[in-house]
């Protein structure tokens, strides 16, 4: 038994946009997890400028804002201290 030739070609190409709507939506999520992140770090550090909170406050933003996927599937945000490097 052998393959018709555009029987692959629609194959590839299903295959291909299936990829691209993983990385489309890969995007997304990346985009909604920056945006929500963003806001609650009341501070400007390094390429994350807020106008409003125009410097650096170690003293208060010592930590890191972490991101969790929520029982409803949408995005929970928790703090926790900074990861020490030696």
């Amino acid at each position: 038994m052998t393959i018709p030739e555009n029987a692959l070609a629609q194959k590839r190409k299903d295959l291909l946009l299936g990829v691209g709507k993983v990385e489309a939506e890969n995007l997304y999520l990346t985009a909604l997890m920056v945006a929500s992140s963003a806001p609650r770090r009341e501070e400007s550090r390094g390429v994350h400028y807020r106008e409003d909170f125009p410097t650096e406050d170690d003293h208060n933003w010592q930590r890191n804002i972490i991101i969790v996927k929520g029982e409803n599937g949408s995005p929970q945000l928790k703090e926790e201290p900074p990861i020490n490097h030696l």
